[in-house]
């Protein structure tokens, strides 16, 4: 793909770098601007390529849209209420990453999907052990549930990987589920700017990769 249908991709990105700047440095207004303004131009990425036409790029868009969603809830720092419904619209936008997986018609198991089931698997056992000793009572329960969604759009990314979609969506997984945890450790354990390091640019990276395999996928997409 050549840079006329990449570009909403580099946009976001450098919104993203304006987003980590607007974090680290406290900016709060500038954090409305760049955050919706980042989120918005992953949309146009997906939009440029025509997701409409099979059911793997519907459920990615409709993932994207749901994370462009919880973008706009989370940017409240101290409503618990926007704070429920920004892990909710997340928690669907996983689910609909993971709908758009296990469309395409793959029932063998590859070595990747051996990986992928390996760490899944750590992945949710850590998530259970790190929220049971570290997170408040009240967010524990809501962290272990999240968990298994999370690591099933892990586990089914690496199943379709290098089949039908580019092994780079290995990537795109790994990238929200660990940006994710980071907004856990962030909101839940340790408030602090460094988060954002770490969160911002795996995040709005995640969602554009994501946005990028529309054009990418392969057969049994379609139907």
């Amino acid at each position: 793909m050549g840079f006329e249908m990449i570009w909403p991709s580099l946009v976001c990105m450098t919104f993203a770098v304006g987003l980590v700047w607007a974090e680290y440095r406290g900016k709060r207004r500038e954090q409305w601007l760049f955050k919706p303004m980042a989120a918005a131009f992953f949309i146009i990425q997906a939009g440029m390529i025509g997701p409409f036409g099979e059911p793997y790029g519907r459920f990615i868009f409709a993932g994207l849209i749901l994370s462009a969603l919880g973008d706009l809830l989370l940017l409240p720092r101290d409503k618990s209420l926007a704070l429920k419904a920004g892990m909710l619209a997340f928690g669907l936008a996983h689910v609909a990453y993971i709908c758009g997986f296990i469309w395409f018609p793959i029932y063998d198991l590859s070595p990747l999907t051996v990986v992928g089931a390996v760490i899944t698997f750590a992945l949710v056992t850590g998530v259970w052990l790190w929220a049971h000793f570290r997170f408040p009572g009240e967010h524990e329960l809501s962290v272990m549930l999240y968990a298994p969604v999370i690591g099933t759009m892990v586990a089914s990314a690496f199943h379709v990987a290098d089949r039908a979609l580019p092994i780079w969506i290995v990537a795109a997984a790994l990238m929200f589920a660990v940006s994710d945890l980071f907004v856990a450790r962030d909101r839940f354990v340790v408030r602090e700017p460094r988060n954002n390091l770490i969160i911002t640019p795996l995040y709005f990276g995640a969602q554009c990769l994501f946005a990028l395999s529309i054009a990418a996928a392969g057969p049994g997409g379609a139907g």
